[in-house]
């Protein structure tokens, strides 16, 4: 009987000298925390290099349940998008050929909190090589 318990013992205290050793879990995302409606808005011009051809294209994009972060990377993709479709515009295929042509396109974006939080980012201008697109 001594012996049993001695042994469950050990292998408790095993247990939990491995336990103590891990790193705290992390946090669990709750859906009060970073939370919230995005809108973005982009505007895009094209052309080829030599000139020849141009072309434009603009849009905006909404969207419930993002984090302020992944606001500004739907925003980023939806000014990728447009400038894709500026280059198709333009006669040029979106990412399908690079040094045919580029595409400036200025975009925007706001992010409010479930709390009422605004957070807004932008203008921003870039510009992107056709082939670096998508549509």
């Amino acid at each position: 009987m001594l012996r049993r318990w001695l042994r469950g013992t050990g292998s408790a205290s095993v247990i939990g000298v491995l336990l103590a050793a891990l790193p705290p879990g992390a946090g669990v995302a709750r859906a009060d925390g970073d939370s919230g409606s995005c809108w973005g808005t982009a505007s895009a011009n094209a052309s080829t290099y030599d000139g020849s051809a141009t072309g434009s294209s603009s849009g905006d994009v909404t969207a419930g349940g993002y984090s302020n972060a992944d606001c500004t990377g739907l925003a980023q993709t939806n000014a990728i998008f447009q400038a894709g479709l500026a280059c198709e515009s333009a006669g040029i295929p979106a990412g399908v050929l690079t040094g045919a042509g580029y595409a400036v396109v200025t975009w925007t974006r706001e992010w409010v909190s479930d709390a009422g939080d605004v957070v807004t980012l932008g203008p921003i201008q870039q510009q992107y090589d056709c082939g670096d697109t998508f549509s």
